[in-house]
């Protein structure tokens, strides 16, 4: 259709992204820009359409902002589940049309504890590794200034 390639993301977050705990409110992001050459140009203003199924439904029309984002915000049942996220831009006679799209389950409220714990604990020990490198630099340029 068009000349230009596009790319557009698609995730679904709260507090987590890639999960949704059952009861909670969710947002479905996206990204969509034009490609040249291997950067990315947000495209604003541009019309995305947004399929949601599963234990939640419907079709939604998004406009994307000045950075080429969009946003929908929805509530999970309290049951547990997926919800699948299809999202599409149509393209013009400028630029192809390209798509995304994802699954995340929907867990019970102590399942997502456990994964924000994980989470957590994640972080930090990513905190404590950074910490070590730092210190080892530190240790490194010491001795380094110090001769």
């Amino acid at each position: 259709m068009g000349v230009i390639p596009t790319r557009l993301t698609v995730q679904v977050c709260n507090g987590l992204c890639g999960v949704v705990e059952e009861g909670s409110n969710f947002i479905i992001t996206g990204h969509l820009e034009y490609m040249l050459g291997f950067f990315g140009i947000p495209m604003a203003g541009s019309l995305v359409t947004v399929d949601v199924s599963g234990l939640v439904s419907g079709t939604f029309q998004v406009n994307t902002d000045n950075n080429g984002n969009f946003a929908i915000g929805l509530t999970a049942p309290n049951s547990t589940g997926s919800i699948s996220v299809n999202a599409q831009y149509n393209g013009n006679a400028e630029f192809d049309a390209s798509s995304a799209s994802t699954t995340v389950p929907v867990v019970t409220q102590q399942e997502y504890s456990k994964l924000m714990q994980q989470k957590e604990l994640g972080q930090i020990i990513q905190y404590a590794i950074i910490g070590i490198i730092m210190a080892s630099i530190g240790v490194t340029l010491g001795v380094v200034f110090s001769r």
